[in-house]
């Protein structure tokens, strides 16, 4: 992926919310979608306190696809920023980049499949992925070294397709893997936010939008016109002695509950469908599970999708909301 306007703005609105400065390392060297020129601009539109940076010092990176691409990004007021300057100016210490292939010239080579090596643990005060970890075989070594790297009360931030871009990657993850993963391992103030992206780039006709998830929320994933991607802000509180390889924590509360509802006589506990239909559906599911089989299952899935959006309506409205 690459660090465009929209992305920009929410990395800068949680760059505060966060406190985030120090030494800061990327997964993967990013294309940066404007010039240092344009870029100062957006910051002084913003209203932000940038770090600007001497002409003699500046560094300037054309990856092959905005190479490609350039005439359709049309990247205004100069050759694109390398990443290492946006984080300079965004008012970081360090920047740092991590990457499997030399040709970028990452400041640090290793392929993200391999344990990272030590003298890169607890160095990061912000560790940022921008759409590797869905192209890494071994997920359970890319979350663990970015857990390793990222210091104590640092902030990890992770950001990935969840819909969209297939035959792109290996995985499309799914929003309780950023709770359950990481809860276990030592963060906490987690944010997660559904990004609802346009599709193939539609030079701001259509807005992006961010809206905030909790774990359990029954939103709408797809949206046409729209990629879905998500991204994952914590801090991490603890470090654990080792890697937690975590259960899934609906299904390990699920089972809970039902060995509990059973050992008590009370038979078995709620369905995750169930639990997010109105409290009328609910008390007369008995009497209504005959008409359900009859339905077409074109109709049965329309009225399963209303039911669940009326139950969750309200609360899904009052999450944040973010849009630019």
């Amino acid at each position: 992926m690459a660090i465009d306007h929209t992305l920009l703005r929410m990395f800068m609105k949680m760059q505060e919310r966060y406190r985030m400065s120090g030494d800061i390392v990327t997964i993967g060297v990013q294309d940066v979608m404007f010039s240092h020129r344009s870029g100062a601009e957006f910051f002084e539109e913003q209203n932000f306190k940038y770090t600007p940076i001497e002409e003699k010092d500046r560094q300037y990176r054309t990856s092959k696809a905005q190479a490609i691409y350039g005439g359709i990004f049309n990247v205004k007021g100069g050759a694109p920023m390398h990443m290492h300057d946006l984080f300079k100016m965004l008012g970081f210490r360090n920047a740092h980049s991590l990457d499997a292939f030399d040709a970028d010239k990452p400041t640090i080579l290793h392929d993200m499949n391999k344990p990272i090596p030590e003298q890169y643990k607890d160095k990061y005060d912000v560790v940022f992925d921008v759409g590797s970890m869905e192209h890494v075989f071994d997920v359970k070594h890319f979350v663990q070294n970015c857990v390793e790297m990222t210091k104590e009360n640092g902030v990890l931030v992770i950001y990935d397709a969840l819909m969209g871009w297939h035959n792109e990657c290996f995985y499309n993850f799914q929003t309780p893997f950023f709770f359950d993963v990481f809860r276990a391992n030592g963060f906490d103030e987690i944010g997660v936010y559904l990004n609802y992206f346009p599709k193939y780039h539609d030079f701001g006709k259509k807005k992006t939008v961010w809206r905030r998830f909790e774990y359990g929320d029954r939103p709408k994933f797809r949206k046409a016109g729209y990629n879905t991607h998500v991204i994952f802000f914590a801090r991490k509180t603890r470090t654990l002695p080792e890697f937690v390889v975590p259960m899934q924590g609906y299904y390990a509360e699920y089972y809970k509950d039902f060995e509990k509802a059973q050992a008590a006589g009370e038979g078995e506990m709620s369905h995750y469908m169930l639990e997010n239909m109105p409290a009328p559906v609910r008390a007369l599911f008995p009497m209504l599970v005959p008409i359900y089989r009859f339905l077409p299952n074109l109709i049965r899935a329309a009225v399963v999708d209303t039911l669940i959006a009326i139950k969750n309506r309200k609360k899904l409205a009052s999450r944040e909301r973010i849009i630019v």
